[in-house]
């Protein structure tokens, strides 16, 4: 859940420097970077890697950052954060200018916490097939994290939904109520197992199946043969 931390402070500079030529800031160790918010004109600014690195490890997408530019101080979430796709270095970052008084969204990650029966007496893996829910929440309210309560999952097949999360005043999930986000499934080798069960007695419904079909042949036949002698000796 959320952790207050003290206040993250992230010191940016003017970018005059635009488009193909931010590359030199990247080579000078600078991040290009932009602001946008309401109320305010769209700044581009610049900020030293290593300073991000410190504070975005830090505050992630869900914290307030406090950028100071000049005389100004802003309180900002990050908004989004651009990689390269083969180094992943950071190409680009952009701040979004929040208003503390002022509720506002972010998606925010959910993590698993506890022991699920499921796995470890009945051979269980947990998906996640969600990996955050949008929150809404005053800036300073939004949570680090979501917990997810894998006890709940007692047998392969549970599920945890959107409303199984315990309720906080502090902030709301903007997410449909039966949206699934974590699931006790049969570990593969399970699916796998009782896959080849399945195959095996399928086969041998079959065999006996066949077995009993040439019997009756063999019945049939007999029957036949001695209808056959009885028309013959008449």
């Amino acid at each position: 859940m959320k952790k207050k931390d003290k206040k993250l402070l992230l010191n940016v500079e003017k970018r005059i420097i635009k488009g193909k030529k931010v590359k030199k800031l990247r080579r000078e160790g600078f991040i290009p970077a932009n602001i946008f918010g309401k109320k305010i004109n769209s700044m581009v600014i610049k900020v030293k890697h290593k300073d991000f690195r410190e504070v975005y490890n830090k505050a992630k997408r869900t914290s307030v950052i406090y950028i100071q530019f000049g005389e100004k101080e802003l309180p900002v979430l990050v908004n989004e954060v651009q990689y390269h796709p083969v180094t992943q270095q950071i190409l680009h970052v952009e701040f979004k200018k929040v208003d503390l008084t002022v509720k506002t969204q972010a998606y925010v990650p959910v993590v698993l916490k506890g022991e699920s029966e499921a796995v470890t007496q009945k051979g269980a893996e947990i998906l996640t097939p969600v990996r955050k829910v949008l929150v809404e929440a005053l800036p300073t309210d939004i949570p680090n994290e979501i917990e997810l309560d894998v006890t709940m999952l007692k047998n392969i097949g549970d599920e945890i939904k959107v409303k199984d999360i315990k309720k906080n005043n502090k902030y709301s999930i903007l997410e449909e109520e039966d949206k699934i986000l974590a699931v006790a499934s049969a570990h593969k080798k399970e699916e796998e197992k009782m896959e080849k069960v399945e195959e095996e007695e399928v086969t041998t419904e079959k065999t006996e199946e066949g077995e009993k079909k040439e019997e009756e042949n063999k019945e049939e036949k007999k029957e036949n043969k001695e209808e056959k002698d009885t028309q013959q000796n008449s």
